[in-house]
């Protein structure tokens, strides 16, 4: 739907953004954040994050939003004055609604008011998603000069056989907490090995899984990366997956080893807030705002590679296969037949890992 609009109003953009179920989040100057389940969100994937030390999260559904934005306006979105930075890695991000299925989302745009928010309402019971907060929150009360851009991403899945719980431990160096972990023991059932396809496994320290379940998702846990953002760590990641010649699953012995995850956020991209969009009659956007949770526990919920190691790894002296994500890992999420995650997760410290009983 184009904008239709007088050319004396000032035209006020609010981008309302929800990710539910899988659950997610976003980068901003504020982070509001309930309890400790916080992690810093990015609106990009090509965004630097190895020098950042925190959880970092990257969600599409800020992409699917932006992109509607750009369409409104015609062209790429630049302010009057200074640009931020990562108004330009928005433009110029390739992230688009065919690498996701279309029952995953739901994008709505239309002038502010209460109209709009039953419909919106009506479409969001009827697929039955049940994260209304930003909807439930903000004034819908009617304002010709205001526009909303609201989009909705929802992801809920179960793993094939319910992972083991297993003893819970500390992660990174903060051996004071110890957190819940699931997974696979040496006295696990086999049947669980059906749960995990190994991507790569160079050493104790750098491997990759792909956890499988009973939906069209797939979620990858990657360990080391010496790449310096998402876009560039999945793709070398594909890569060292295609040159990897080692087996492909689980034996007895091999063990995998995950935290418990919990995310709760809503954020406002400060940034893109209350500049004039070059071009415009006075137009700017008031809010950038986006809500994530997000939850991971053993019944679901959402690489440059050297001729050396991978010779190294084809050692026949390697036995059993120890992927234990109790520091520094990655989490990709991808539908089956897409190319490109919808979600990425690098999990830096104990905020978003559920404490032990």
């Amino acid at each position: 739907m184009k904008i239709e609009k007088n050319k004396k109003i000032r035209i006020i953009f609010q981008l309302i953004l929800i990710t539910l179920t899988i659950v997610t989040i976003t980068y901003a100057t504020i982070n509001m954040v309930r309890d400790k389940k916080q992690a810093t969100l990015i609106p990009t994937t090509t965004k630097h994050i190895t020098n950042m030390k925190c959880n970092t999260l990257w969600v599409g559904s800020f992409n699917l939003a932006w992109k509607e934005l750009r369409n409104e306006i015609g062209r790429d979105i630049i302010f009057e004055g200074d640009n931020p930075e990562i108004l330009y890695q928005l433009n110029n991000e390739n992230y688009s609604d065919d690498m996701l299925s279309k029952d995953s989302y739901y994008i709505k745009t239309g002038r502010m008011k209460i109209d709009l928010k039953n419909e919106i309402e009506k479409d969001l019971m009827s697929r039955k998603i049940s994260n209304r907060e930003l909807i439930n929150e903000l004034d819908f009360s009617e304002d010709l000069n205001s526009y909303i851009i609201y989009a909705s991403l929802q992801k809920e899945f179960k793993f094939k056989h319910k992972f083991d719980r297993l003893a819970d431990k500390s992660f990174e160096e903060d051996t004071e907490l110890l957190v819940k972990y699931f997974g696979i023991s040496s006295d696990s059932d086999t049947k669980l090995f059906e749960n995990v396809e190994i991507l790569f496994f160079y050493d104790n320290t750098n491997f990759a899984i792909k956890l499988l379940t009973n939906n069209n998702e797939e979620i990858i846990l990657l360990k080391d990366s010496e790449m310096n953002s998402f876009d560039k760590i999945f793709n070398h990641m594909k890569e060292a997956t295609k040159e990897y010649t080692g087996r492909k699953k689980l034996q007895k012995g091999d063990t995998v080893s995950i935290p418990y995850i919990e995310i709760d956020t809503i954020i406002n991209y400060d940034e893109l807030c209350g500049k004039i969009i070059k071009g415009t009659e006075n137009e700017y956007i008031k809010n950038a705002l986006q809500n994530v949770k997000f939850y991971l526990n053993e019944t679901g919920g959402e690489l440059k590679s050297e001729t050396l190691i991978k010779e190294i790894f084809q050692s026949s002296y390697i036995d059993s296969l120890n992927f234990d994500f109790s520091s520094e890992f990655y989490i990709f999420m991808k539908e089956k037949d897409k190319e490109f995650p919808y979600m990425a997760l690098k999990v830096d410290n104990t905020d978003i890992l559920v404490e032990a009983d």
